[in-house]
């Protein structure tokens, strides 16, 4: 049988920009493959939610995590942390305090879909030192790649405030590419601290995500300072006859194209969503080695209208658990396992730039079973009237110590919001 990298590729000479479409040279039997599941029903929560401003005017954040204090850390693509204070609810509502502090980070690259983006709390921080991964867009416009900075903050207890105590470069995606978009970037502990961090594939090197030597479109897994772990899929095989600074020894899977969502749940399975093309956005179940299929199968098409390639199916590729086409462009991602939302335990909770509002998917034992839309809008309070509108791109999410959800949306004016039932 002929190999996935003998399809004949094709310009699209309709597109402005540089566009691919696949054809197979041979025509193979896809009996006995797993079917991905078209999740394009998606109905409307018998629930009804509101979401409550808790902090406005937050220049394009990017990603919102909670430490175990209850703290709020939000990123702005210009390089900068927004870090609040701790968060009490239940309180009446009082103006949050928060500081912004200036990561510096070395080469940074604001254009597009570039800037700091992810940020991960490490398990060994402690209420008054914090340590930090996050990724960022590092270079120019000719050569920029995502890069992971290693981060230490110290609370300065006599002038309330967080300092930078140390920063340190533990690693950089290779190739570096010439466009400012899918960078990936989310990032995750296991419990054997070890790190996942997705990476795109850079829109115009689409086929690099089929290519093991190359760090497009994979997830990769790295020790706490960057170093392959020699217990990843394909590390042997990438120390026999080639370079070793290849990302090979790197690679935890393969075939992605924009993986924006990355959690672990309380089984420690992991899972990762992606933005398809026009159509085909996913949730894939990650295990080590396998390849799930980008460019070879999905369910969408090029922005040109353009086939992108014959197949949603082909031999050795895994099919997605859930597939979204018309695309919802998923963003933030959890996996709610907490009480004080029972209607939504155990489903994962995806928040959407495209439909503008939070999806509810449930999966059980890895097959897709059901999804809603939450029937939610936002609301703010005054002292005389309460005033709701519709929602505007949402952008991340994360839950608190205590259950809470909060809710990031995007945009010049992003803010934080808290997720409360309004019946």
């Amino acid at each position: 049988m002929m190999q996935w990298y003998q399809f004949l590729m094709l310009s699209t000479a309709s597109c402005k920009v540089k566009q691919y479409s696949i054809i197979l040279l041979l025509v193979c039997s896809m009996s006995g493959l797993s079917q991905a599941v078209h999740a394009t029903s998606i109905g409307l929560s018998q629930t009804q939610y509101g979401l409550y401003p808790v902090l406005s005017q937050l220049d394009m954040p990017w990603a919102v995590k909670s430490d175990q204090q209850s703290r709020l850390w939000v990123t702005l693509m210009s390089g900068q942390v927004v870090v609040t204070t701790p968060l009490n609810l239940y309180q009446k509502p009082q103006p949050l305090n928060f500081q912004t502090l200036d990561l510096a980070l070395p080469e940074l690259y604001v254009a597009g879909q570039g800037g700091l983006m992810d940020l991960l709390i490490l398990s060994e921080s402690t209420a008054t030192q914090k340590h930090l991964l996050v990724t960022y867009a590092k270079g120019n416009d000719s050569h920029n790649a995502l890069a992971i900075q290693r981060i230490t903050l110290g609370w300065v207890h006599s002038e309330d405030r967080w300092q930078l105590i140390s920063s340190e470069s533990i690693f950089t995606v290779s190739p570096a590419k010439s466009t400012p978009v899918h960078y990936g970037a989310r990032l995750v502990q296991l419990a054997d601290d070890s790190i996942l961090v997705t990476v795109g594939d850079g829109f115009d090197w689409r086929e690099q995500a089929q290519n093991k030597a190359s760090g497009l479109g994979k997830i990769l897994r790295m020790s706490l300072t960057g170093d392959p772990l020699v217990d990843n899929p394909f590390y042997q095989s990438a120390l026999i006859g080639s370079d070793p600074n290849i990302m090979k020894q790197w690679v935890y899977s393969l075939g992605h194209r924009n993986p924006q969502g990355l959690l672990v749940d309380k089984h420690g399975a992991i899972w990762a969503h992606e933005h398809g093309p026009a159509g085909g956005d996913e949730i894939n179940l990650i295990r080590p080695g396998l390849n799930y299929g980008w460019p070879v199968i999905t369910k969408g098409i090029d922005y040109s209208g353009a086939q992108i390639t014959p197949f949603s199916q082909y031999p050795g590729m895994t099919a997605p658990v859930v597939n979204w086409t018309p695309s919802i462009a998923p963003s933030g991602f959890i996996r709610y396992e907490e009480a004080l939302f029972p209607e939504l335990y155990n489903s994962f909770i995806v928040t959407s730039l495209k439909l503008k509002g939070i999806i509810a998917v449930n999966v059980k034992d890895g097959v897709y079973e059901s999804q809603v839309k939450l029937d939610a809008v936002r609301v703010t309070e005054t002292k005389t009237q309460i005033v709701t509108s519709s929602l505007p791109r949402l952008r991340d999410i994360t839950t608190l110590p205590s259950g809470e959800i909060i809710v990031l949306s995007d945009g010049v004016d992003g803010e934080l919001l808290h997720l409360k039932s309004r019946q």
